[in-house]
C-alpha cells in the first residue's frame, strides 16, 4: 500500500500497528517516496472502541497474501470493517474472495497487483439495494482528474454501498388516522437520516383511509417508506411479524401507529446499541413520547 501512495495523491492511509519496528520501516519508506505526510501510524484501541474508531474511514483494506490460514477463514479485520459499515478492498485469498464476490460488497484483487489496481482505480462495486437508493462516497482513493462513472473505470474510486439501513421501524396500522400522519412524519424527520432508516408500515385492512394515505406518503419518500397491505388479521401480531419479515435494518424498532418519536430518538438508540455491542436496546418513554435510550439488553426482543 505504501508503494502505491505516490500514484494516489489525495489518499491518506492509516495503519493500526502494534509492532514499532515494522511501523518504523513503513514510515521510512513513506519518507523516501515523499508521502510521509499522508501515512498515519496509529495505536491499538480498546475492543469496545474498535467499531467507532474504524467507522471514520472511507474504506477498509485487507491486502493479505496467500498463506494456508488466510485461505480457509475470514480474518477478524473483515468482520470489524463490516460491522463499521465500511466498503472493503480485499486480496483474492480463497474464502474471503468468495465471500465478497457472493455478497458484492467489496473488491477483490491479487495482492501482487495492488499498485496497478489502485493506479487504475477499482470500478464502482455493482451492488443494489432493492429497498432504497444507493449511497455513494467519492472521498477515498482519488487518483487524478475525471468524473467517476458508476460501473466504469474512471479517474477515482466511486464506492457504491448497498449496506442495509441501521434501523428498520415497523408499524402495524389499523384505523389510527389522523394520528398515523404524525407518527410517520416524525419518523422520516429523524436526525439519524433517511440513508440510515427504513420504515415498514403494514396496513392491516384499515377502513379509515389510512392505507391510501400510506401509499401517497410512500410515493413522497421512495426508498425509505415501504407499505404492505393485507386483509384484517384481528390484532397487531400478524402485521408486526410481517413487517419484521420485510425488515432489512441492523436493528428493528416497533412503534404503534398512533405514537410518535422525539426527533433524535432513533439516532440515540442505534448509537447506544452499537457502542454496547448488544442485540437490543430498550427505551424509556416520556410524556411527549420521545424515546430515550436506557440500559441495553443482551437478549433479542421476541416477536409477538
Amino acid at each position: 500500500m505504501v508503494d502505491a501512495m505516490p500514484k494516489l495523491p489525495d489518499v491518506h492511509v492509516a495503519l493500526v500497528i502494534n509492532q514499532p519496528g515494522y511501523a518504523n520501516e513503513l514510515t521510512a519508506k513513506a519518507r523516501k517516496l515523499g508521502v510521509a505526510d499522508r501515512l498515519h501510524v496509529l495505536p491499538y484501541v480498546p475492543a469496545d472502541q474498535v467499531v467507532d474508531f474504524l467507522s471514520g474511514a472511507d474504506a477498509g483494506v485487507i491486502p493479505i497474501r496467500h498463506f494456508p490460514n488466510h485461505e480457509i477463514a475470514l480474518i477478524t479485520k473483515f468482520f470489524e470493517y463490516s460491522h463499521a459499515r465500511l466498503p472493503i478492498v480485499v486480496s483474492d485469498v480463497k474464502t474471503m474472495a468468495a465471500t465478497v464476490r457472493g455478497t458484492g460488497r467489496a473488491r477483490c484483487s491479487p495482492p501482487t497487483t495492488w499498485t496497478t489496481t489502485y493506479a487504475r482505480s477499482p470500478r464502482c462495486w455493482p451492488t443494489r439495494r432493492a429497498t432504497g437508493p444507493r449511497t455513494t462516497s467519492r472521498a477515498c482513493l482519488r487518483v487524478g482528474p475525471g468524473r467517476p462513472r458508476p460501473g466504469r473505470w474512471s479517474g477515482c474510486i466511486e464506492v457504491c454501498s448497498d449496506e442495509p439501513a441501521d434501523v428498520t421501524v415497523v408499524t402495524a396500522v389499523y384505523n389510527t388516522m389522523p394520528y398515523l400522519k404524525k407518527c410517520l412524519r416524525t419518523l422520516v424527520n429523524q436526525t439519524i437520516g433517511a440513508d440510515r432508516l427504513e420504515i415498514v408500515a403494514v396496513d392491516d385492512g384499515s377502513t379509515d383511509g389510512g392505507g391510501e394515505w400510506l401509499d401517497r406518503f410512500a410515493e413522497k419518500h421512495p426508498g425509505v417508506v415501504k407499505v404492505i397491505h393485507q386483509a384484517n388479521s384481528g390484532g397487531p401480531a400478524v402485521p408486526s411479524n410481517r413487517g419484521l419479515d420485510a425488515a432489512t435494518g441492523r436493528y428493528v424498532f416497533f412503534i404503534g401507529s398512533d405514537d410518535y418519536l422525539g426527533k433524535d430518538a432513533l439516532r440515540r438508540l442505534v448509537a447506544k446499541a452499537t457502542r454496547s455491542r448488544r442485540t437490543s436496546c430498550s427505551a424509556a418513554w416520556s410524556g411527549s413520547t420521545a424515546a430515550t435510550p436506557t440500559r441495553p439488553s443482551s437478549r433479542p426482543t421476541p416477536t409477538t
